[in-house]
């Protein structure tokens, strides 16, 4: 029998889901197929329109059932509500393409919880609400996630939680319809739930359900774990595509398990040793005769070395052809003098900025470790016995790390301690080096950055003193979404179609000019200063821009052709003769060994095992790498190959103490014209680490 409900409850029912409707009706646009606006996602839409008249016929009507009718529609309403858990996935997810078998191992998940609830609660009501809003909260942060950085939500993110925070406020939020659909529909599943409750009437009940949870729980454990997960592919790249393809509890559960750092089974200590010892001086002859072939010594030739990581620097016109109403990387784009040029492929995309850092630092790969890996967050927890910095410093240069935004952000006020810097700028000790920094959408500029770092270099104390700086920008950091900024490169032929993007390459113009000034103001410096530029990653813009640059979406991109997204510049200059170069291919963890060419400066063993690797592998990152012929070879870094590299990269994050490098120490005094020569800049090493 169905009768009228009280009064406030047709009131407030009918007024919820007339807003929800107004509401979905009036941002239909969000439910229009990009690149198609005739297209509506009608499946999604008739979900909310559906699930918001459910909504009002809910709480409008009683509906008196028989006991046992009773029972029956509450075992179905509970089952309908794990099954729209999942489904509550799928549609934050844009679908699913997966088998049945899969859809029941990711309900599985919210089963478990709901069980949880009753073990805890014994109301099983309560338990379809903590499954319904686990899958909402859960998928929707992981959604915002991606519509962020461009990369869903994985378990390695619960590490850069403080990191995400310290730049949240810089993004903006906009509604999506898989927000609305997933939210009108488990409200009405949430209300089928109590309105059509599963009552048990049996002795003992209190006891038998908590039994019978526990019971489910167990098999539902069972269930996942005699999954085998080798099969399944999480793509590191496109974590949402997994999602898609595997349901996002599933895919979260898979990136757990291949969490962590785990040893070779022909991991030697002492092999690996052997093998870094055939690295020998005579390597490093011909830069060490150089460093000490000017008449006045050694500090007269060893020269500054600075490292710019400039964040989410990267030419779209390496990917394909496009015009703009003026160029927005002229001068970066007219260095030829003194100057070595290329392309790197990078590891992350749209962030993960410390992945990039942390290759170029150490050599080392994300790519040998497991899926989505963040070093700086999960492996590096104390004094590490090699990076660039140790290097450097055993050559006798005082190693200062600099980053215009929060010292805490991806650990650095540790990590940079822990790779051995003497002193770190963050933002909260900039003014001690630029007291009124420009700012740009609310980052410090590349102008003041640039600035800072030659404040720096001009005042410092000991001229004796060679330095080695690496620096973080902040400019150009997502989101592209500032209301108050206006662009002033436009993308022709595109009407307005590509705000971000405009946005982006706007800043970046702002980054070019800054780098003229920054490099013209070094020519004028009397020490010898040589720079290296790099962007970490490319930004997160629309997808639209990269499928009108490739001729297709980037979810239809095949590994090599995602690729695209990975591509990012770099130069080495100097304000003295070096080579020139162009047209080098080579990836972060390859690139420390080429600054020390281009100033001939000694390398480590590693760096020197790096050289020796490059003869097989000219870029890698964890999807895969190009060859020496730049022949593409999907798969990651797993081939035999990189056996010893995995090594490396095992004994350096477990701290274990190996020959990476020389001992500087004694091969600093070398024999020129028959006199002992100290290459050593004369000062003292300082621990001005600051916190």
């Amino acid at each position: 029998m169905i009768k009228r409900n009280s009064w406030w409850k047709v009131i407030v029912s009918f007024a919820l889901a007339v807003f929800f409707i107004i509401y979905t009706l009036s941002n239909i646009d969000l439910y229009r197929v990009v690149g198609n606006r005739s297209q509506i996602r009608y499946g999604f839409l008739s979900i909310t329109i559906i699930s918001s008249v459910v909504i009002m016929l809910l709480g409008m009507f009683k509906f008196n059932l028989s006991r046992r009718a009773e029972l029956i529609v509450g075992i179905v309403v509970y089952a309908m509500s794990m099954a729209a858990a999942m489904t509550i996935s799928i549609v934050y997810s844009n679908g699913f393409w997966s088998s049945p078998y899969i859809f029941l191992v990711n309900t599985a998940f919210y089963i478990i919880a709901a069980m949880i609830t009753i073990l805890i609660t014994g109301n099983i009501p309560a338990s379809s609400v903590t499954a319904l809003m686990l899958s909402l909260i859960f998928n929707g942060i992981g959604f915002l996630v991606y519509c962020f950085r461009g990369m869903a939500l994985t378990p390695t993110d619960i590490y850069a939680f403080r990191t995400a925070m310290n730049v949240a406020s810089e993004y903006s939020f906009s509604m999506q319809y898989q927000m609305i659909t997933a939210t009108v529909m488990a409200v009405a599943f949430i209300m089928l739930a109590y309105k059509f409750p599963l009552r048990l009437e049996i002795k003992n009940k209190g006891i038998k359900i908590r039994a019978a949870s526990v019971i489910v729980i167990g098999l539902c454990v069972l269930l996942i774990a005699t999954v085998d997960v080798e099969p399944y592919y999480i793509s590191v790249f496109d974590q949402y595509y997994a999602n898609r393809h595997y349901g996002s509890a599933f895919s979260f559960y898979v990136n757990t398990l291949r969490m962590g750092l785990e040893k070779n089974d022909t991991y030697d200590k002492d092999k690996l040793n052997a093998m870094l010892d055939n690295y020998t001086e005579d390597n490093n002859r011909e830069a060490l005769q150089y460093i000490s072939g000017a008449g006045d010594g050694a500090s007269e030739q060893m020269p500054n070395v600075i490292v710019v990581m400039n964040e989410s620097f990267a030419d779209f016109n390496l990917l394909g052809d496009f015009e703009t109403n003026e160029d927005y990387l002229p001068f970066f784009r007219s260095l030829r003098s003194n100057t070595i040029r290329g392309e790197l492929l990078v590891s992350p995309y749209g962030g993960n900025t410390c992945n990039s850092e942390y290759e170029f630092l150490t050599g080392m790969n994300t790519g040998l470790l497991h899926a989505n890996a963040i070093p700086y967050a999960q492996m590096i927890f104390g004094d590490i016995p090699y990076s660039m910095v140790t290097h450097m410093k055993e050559l006798g240069y005082y190693a200062t790390a600099f980053h215009p935004y929060k010292g805490n952000g991806w650990n650095r006020n540790n990590i940079y301690r822990y790779m051995g810097f003497d002193k770190f700028i963050s933002y909260e000790t900039l003014k001690e080096y630029n007291m009124y920094p420009r700012k740009i959408r609310g980052y410090v500029s590349d102008h003041s950055d640039f600035g800072t770092i030659l404040n720096y270099l001009f005042g410092k104390q000991d001229k004796n003193r060679r330095d080695f700086i690496f620096n973080v920008t902040m400019q150009n950091h997502g989101s592209y979404k500032f209301e108050h900024f206006r662009p002033n490169i436009m993308i022709e032929n595109a009407a307005r179609e590509f705000p971000q993007t405009e946005q982006y390459l706007s800043v970046v113009k702002y980054t070019d000019e800054a780098l003229a000034e920054f490099l013209y103001n070094l020519k004028q410096f009397d020490e010898p200063t040589i720079v290296l530029m790099y962007g970490d990653h490319q930004p997160k813009i629309e997808d639209g821009f990269y499928k009108m640059l490739l001729g297709k979406q980037p979810d239809m991109f095949t590994n090599e052709e995602m690729m695209q997204k990975y591509r990012i510049p770099f130069i080495i200059w100097a304000n003295y003769d070096i080579e020139e170069q162009t047209g080098i291919y080579t990836s972060p963890c390859f690139l420390s060994g080429l600054l020390m060419e281009a100033a001939r400066l000694p390398k480590s063993r590693v760096q020197m095992f790096l050289d020796d690797l490059q003869k097989y592998v000219r870029q890698t990152n964890p999807l895969g790498y190009y060859d020496a012929e730049l022949k593409w070879h999907d798969g990651g870094m797993n081939d035999e190959l990189f056996s010893d590299y995995y090594d490396m990269q095992y004994g350096i994050l477990t701290g274990e103490e190996l020959d990476y490098d020389f001992d500087f120490d004694y091969k600093r005094y070398i024999l020129f014209n028959g006199h002992r020569m100290d290459i050593r800049p004369s000062y003292p090493i300082m621990n001005e680490m600051m916190n």
